[in-house]
């Protein structure tokens, strides 16, 4: 992982509330964009690009379900159960 990767990560995941949706998948999945925003008491356009951001960084995934009615939904599911940053290595040298 080169610096840019970790630090983007980094700002990800510092996020205060993205943070909770993480750690709430990790208990509950899978996740709904409706679910989150009731849960979080945000609107479902914000659900979703906190949710987005997630499977961006590969720690959520998605896929669509067939409803009984109506268009598929998506659904957002944790990939693991931990994360693994990798600190880069220094560019710089002792002296």
């Amino acid at each position: 992982m080169d610096t840019v990767e970790f630090v983007t990560k980094c700002q990800t995941l510092s996020h205060p509330l993205r943070s909770r949706i993480f750690l709430l998948s990790l208990k509950k999945s899978p996740l709904s964009v409706l679910g989150i925003a009731k849960k979080f008491n945000i609107h479902p356009n914000l659900a979703r690009g906190h949710l987005n951001a997630l499977v961006k960084l590969k720690l959520l995934s998605s896929r669509y379900i067939k409803q009984s009615v109506g268009a598929p939904s998506k659904i957002y599911e944790a990939k693991s159960d931990f994360i693994c940053l990798n600190l880069p290595k220094c560019p710089y040298k002792d002296s």
